[in-house]
């Protein structure tokens, strides 16, 4: 009597074990509550009282090295249809006093952690001082803050080696907002002329 019972409960137990086994198989998987949009694995669901919003978790850090060149306009629309490329081209014969080297503009709060540039040519001259800066400007090209703790001689930089930038000592100042962007301004002290011709690549690193 008692081996039949034993046997029983055996039997039970095994039982459950095949419900629950069959369960977990038949049970569709947990479904992603963000769609399928790629971006989504950025953001995390939270309740809140109008229902399910997304909210950004904090930005992850990443080095802008891509920007497109524009001469004589500083506003984001200038760039348009341009060629995106890994390199500048600040040329003081170009009948304009300052050029830009502009990255993509931010959807969200970035802020700048460091910054340097590399010459890979320069060949020319020029009368007056041609000077660089590291800025963030609005979308209407208007000046916003300048990043760079001073400004750089882009006829006396070392050539083919990193140079550093200092950067300004104001939180503020490295901050760019949504609307903003970040661009190199390559500036002629005097009127456009000469033939000075200075190729660099930037990196700038961003959080």
């Amino acid at each position: 009597m008692m081996n039949c019972s034993r046997s029983i409960s055996i039997w039970a137990l095994s039982l459950r074990l095949f419900v629950l086994v069959a369960l977990f198989i038949l049970l569709p998987p947990t479904q992603n509550t963000q769609g399928s949009n790629p971006a989504a694995a950025n953001y995390t669901v939270v309740n809140s009282s109008s229902g399910l919003e997304p909210l950004a978790v904090a930005a992850t850090s990443e080095s802008w090295r891509l920007g497109v060149t524009s001469e004589g306009l500083s506003a984001y629309s200038a760039i348009i249809g341009r060629a995106v490329a890994d390199a500048a081209a600040f040329r003081s014969n170009r009948g304009t006093n300052d050029m830009y080297y502009i990255f993509a503009a931010p959807s969200t709060l970035r802020t700048v952690q460091a910054a340097r540039f590399h010459i890979l040519s320069r060949t020319g001259t020029y009368d007056g001082d041609a000077t660089m800066t590291l800025e963030i400007l609005d979308y209407g090209g208007t000046w916003q803050h300048t990043v760079s703790a001073a400004a750089f001689d882009m006829e006396t930089a070392a050539v083919g080696s990193w140079t550093y930038i200092s950067l300004s000592t104001s939180a503020g100042d490295l901050e760019i907002a949504p609307g903003e962007f970040l661009a190199f301004h390559f500036s002629l002290s005097a009127t456009p002329g000469g033939d000075l011709d200075v190729r660099p690549i930037f990196e700038v690193d961003v959080q």
